[in-house]
């Protein structure tokens, strides 16, 4: 469920924003259900570029990686130095980051994750709409990774006799040197849980919590379980462990704003959804449980 859930969050969010920085340019106001087919199209494109081989697209991630750190320079820098040359004053830190008072057009429950629209209030709409534009479309490559990642572990579990029709998901393919049907299963499974977009209350909290918790998983093991971390040959070197925990904190940071606002109206008509995915999980985790109890051997 963690899987299906973080591919369907990413490719929630990866629509969204892209609908959204579209919208900018032309006025037009996307709906949920034209959201929802392009999170469906980023999900298939994730399929077949995951169907690939990695060593033929490695060049591609290490060019999307440092689109993004050249991007990210910019947004931290550009911002700020447009501030000061408008003579714009600033807000103080204490402020920023300790109030949860909005300062913005948007409303209490979008304008954190709004945030990175402020070089719109800096740069023009031409500017900052294509900058933005940029990187989301880059940050789509994420997918991709994603895919690989939770379908690896996913086929070590049916290898063990974890999962259902254990045969087919524990499969690799000789020719992609991937288990083919868990990422068709994953795939299949993400674009069934984009349905609770169709929920605006239930994804906010659902699709927020999952990716926040697949940034923060990784980055949390890089600082505390070094034995089991293997660098790759291409790394920050001293720099990883600090720049994982910052990464870590910041993740949590965003959590907390996103999904626990002041006055975040927390009831059962509201987070229906909630309720009926957690008992979903419970039951499908007890079913196979039960499905796998006489070959259980514990943890190893």
């Amino acid at each position: 469920m963690s899987a299906l859930a973080s591919i369907a969050s990413f490719a929630w969010a990866l629509s969204s924003s892209i609908c959204t920085i579209i919208g900018l340019f032309t006025g037009w106001v996307p709906t949920n259900p034209i959201i929802f087919a392009v999170a469906i199209a980023a999900c298939a494109v994730w399929f077949f570029t995951a169907s690939t081989r990695m060593d033929k697209a490695s060049l591609v991630f290490i060019a999307s990686a440092t689109l993004v750190l050249v991007s990210s320079v910019c947004f931290v820098i550009g911002p700020p130095v447009a501030q000061k040359t408008h003579g714009i004053p600033f807000t103080s830190a204490a402020t920023v980051f300790g109030d949860y008072t909005n300062y913005s057009d948007w409303d209490m429950h979008v304008y954190v994750p709004f945030t990175f629209l402020c070089p719109m209030e800096r740069w023009g709409l031409k500017a900052a709409g294509t900058f933005l534009l940029i990187i989301f479309l880059n940050t789509s490559i994420g997918g991709t990774t994603v895919l690989v990642t939770m379908s690896c572990p996913t086929a070590a579990f049916a290898r063990d006799g974890r999962m259902l029709f254990n045969d087919k998901l524990s499969y690799v393919s000789p020719r992609r040197n991937m288990p083919i049907y868990t990422t068709m299963f994953l795939t299949v499974g993400g674009m069934l849980m984009l349905c609770l977009g169709f929920s605006p209350i239930a994804s906010e909290t659902i699709y927020s919590l999952a990716v926040m918790v697949l940034y923060a998983l990784p980055m949390i093991f890089r600082a505390f379980d070094n034995r089991r971390w293997v660098l790759g040959p291409w790394n920050m070197g001293r720099l990883s462990k600090p720049v994982h925990v910052f990464g870590f904190m910041t993740a949590i940071y965003m959590t907390i704003m996103e999904l626990f606002p002041p006055q975040a109206d927390w009831i059962g008509a509201t987070l229906n959804f909630n309720w009926a995915v957690f008992l979903g999980a419970v039951l499908l985790s007890a079913l196979l449980a039960w499905r796998e109890r006489e070959h259980d051997r514990g943890l190893n």
